[in-house]
């Protein structure tokens, strides 16, 4: 397997989409590999802040407070 080939399968991979022999070849190769192990990295660390974004709640009197903070001003 070669860097271009992993970086395709990744997303497959990541997601548990691959056959368990095309698995084994990405699981080899980012091991082996300094560049696709540092691409795996980061891509597990963007998809934990994508989910750490999805969670965040966003507070709904904070409109409210804010027009009121103004009109009072």
């Amino acid at each position: 397997m070669n860097c271009e080939l992993c970086h395709k399968e990744f997303d497959a991979w990541h997601k548990d989409r691959l056959t368990p022999e095309r698995r084994d070849q990405v699981d080899s190769h980012i091991k082996t590999c300094s560049e696709c192990n540092e691409y795996y990295r980061v891509q597990i660390l963007i998809d934990r802040v994508i989910a750490v974004e999805k969670e965040l709640q966003v507070n709904p009197y904070l409109s409210a407070r804010v027009m009121t903070e103004i009109e009072n001003r």
